[in-house]
């Protein structure tokens, strides 16, 4: 759908569509995207209804993301290889809804507890190209464990063409 929303900060461009896509893009070296250098009313202000996001994309341009906190209901979270880190916390505790994460091949690193306590995760895609995950991606409290199955993973291992999970 056509465009709702755009804001650009610190040379991060965040765009939404009437389809609850936020497609996140950078210019320039060292674009990192973070909820937490944009403040609330900003995303609001430049019509980005922060509610309504229901995917992530982050997109060309940026090299690392962090905490996408501010939205509570996201579905689906996509990652672009050109992305290098996907940073610790970035979808940690509580994403109700969030059921799909794909990160594309190119993504080298992801930080501890990324989305951890996600009750409803259950479409991973690992590419071949991690070489470093943090502690605790995927951890559950003890009470959301009962709720759910594990989350379905798959892509190759680092530098192998052996199949993930074996």
């Amino acid at each position: 759908g056509g465009v709702v929303g755009s804001l650009t900060k610190d040379n991060v461009t965040w765009t939404m569509d009437e389809g609850g896509t936020l497609t996140v893009t950078g210019s320039g070296e060292n674009c990192y995207a973070k909820v937490s250098t944009v403040d609330f009313d900003d995303f609001e202000k430049a019509g980005i209804n922060v509610m309504k996001v229901r995917n992530i994309v982050i997109g060309e341009g940026i090299i690392r993301c962090g905490s996408m906190e501010l939205f509570r209901f996201v579905e689906t979270f996509k990652v672009s290889g050109n992305c290098k880190t996907v940073g610790g916390g970035v979808l940690k505790n509580d994403y109700n809804n969030l059921t799909t994460v794909i990160l594309e091949e190119g993504v080298e690193e992801i930080g501890w507890d990324s989305f951890s306590n996600c009750p409803n995760l259950t479409n991973v895609n690992l590419p071949s190209s991690i070489t470093e995950f943090g502690t605790n991606i995927f951890l559950l409290r003890a009470s959301l464990v009962q709720r759910r199955a594990a989350p379905v993973c798959s892509g190759k291992r680092a530098g192998t063409e052996e199949a993930f999970p074996p």
